[in-house]
């Protein structure tokens, strides 16, 4: 019998970490993710250029049979081993060179994203290192012309091979945590992951299946499942069977306590506007209070709809440096 079929409710007031070692499992199950699957990689670095916080580097991670990783590597001006880490992950977006600011076309021209897309452009600003990763179905790893049915035919071919796409870009930011981890200059206590939409999907479902990330920076992609998942269309590469019957999403979050996480969203998302989102991280901070972290759960509400909100959410991600 699955696991997950014997185990139907989030946390309910018991013992918190006999309940997260048992969800966890299970929600690796649904997802069809395996925590132990380290498959051997070899890289490949495709250029590299100077910006004016740092350096960025494009690389290529290979670990399965014709699947390449792409990814950028950015390191702020001066590098040093004590700087943390990002793993930045865009959503439905033309792909990851908005992450560090640049053409679609070319890398090498400057081209400002809206929304404060240009994740690794604001963690070199802030001293911290960035890995972009290209997730499966945007941008470069794009299969079909038309940005909106891609996620779809990649969705229902994981469901074939008995797994879901969330699995595999959580798999893929697995091995992307990895190449990270063989770096000089990465403090392997201070390696956090961020993203919004899909990218804080992923972000979330990774922060709550793996226990290396210090941070978790989840962005318009939280909420009771009732109230987004299940209250309207939304792209097909989220969806997780079974979830709805055994876990919500503050139990899946609440799988990364009593590491730091910070609930980004907007009043006005279409996908968790705040009158949701408010119930859904009073679930979380439930969780984290019975996890004896009460205080590593943070929210941050923006104005307006579905975006990254920078000046509001930094602050408290500097404060994580320090939490004194």
């Amino acid at each position: 019998m699955l696991a997950s079929a014997r185990f139907n409710a989030g946390f309910a007031g018991s013992d918190f970490k006999r309940w997260q070692l048992q969800a966890r499992a299970v929600l690796a199950e649904l997802v069809g993710f395996d925590p132990d699957r380290r498959p051997a990689f070899t890289t490949v670095r495709l250029w590299q250029r100077s910006h004016c916080l740092g350096h960025i580097e494009k690389w290529l991670l290979r670990a399965e049979p014709g699947i390449d990783v792409p990814i950028y590597w950015c390191r702020p001006a001066r590098p040093h081993e004590s700087n943390p880490t990002m793993i930045c992950l865009q959503g439905h977006t033309t792909g990851m060179h908005c992450s560090i600011g640049a053409s679609q076309a070319d890398p090498f021209i400057d081209e400002a994203p809206p929304n404060d897309r240009d994740y690794a452009l604001q963690c070199l600003a802030h001293g911290f290192n960035a890995l972009c990763v290209e997730q499966r179905g945007f941008g470069e790893r794009r299969e079909n012309c038309d940005l909106k049915t891609d996620c779809q035919h990649m969705a229902m071919r994981a469901l074939l091979l008995g797994r879901t796409l969330v699995g595999e870009r959580v798999a893929d930011a697995q091995l992307a945590l990895r190449w990270a981890l063989q770096q000089p200059t990465v403090n392997a206590h201070r390696v956090g992951i961020m993203g919004n939409s899909a990218g804080g999907t992923t972000a979330m479902y990774a922060a709550a299946l793996m226990d290396n990330f210090w941070l978790a920076v989840p962005s318009c992609s939280f909420g009771r499942l009732r109230d987004t998942w299940f209250a309207g269309r939304r792209c097909v590469c989220g969806y997780v069977p079974r979830l709805l019957n055994t876990l919500d999403l503050p139990d899946v979050l609440a799988l990364h306590a009593p590491n730091p996480v910070i609930v980004v969203g907007g009043e006005q998302d279409y996908h968790a506007p705040g009158k949701a989102l408010r119930p859904a991280f009073a679930d979380l901070q439930t969780r984290y209070a019975a996890s004896g972290a009460a205080e590593a759960c943070r929210l941050v509400i923006g104005p307006e709809g579905h975006r990254f909100y920078a000046s509001l959410a930094w602050p408290l991600m500097l404060q994580q440096l320090d939490p004194a």
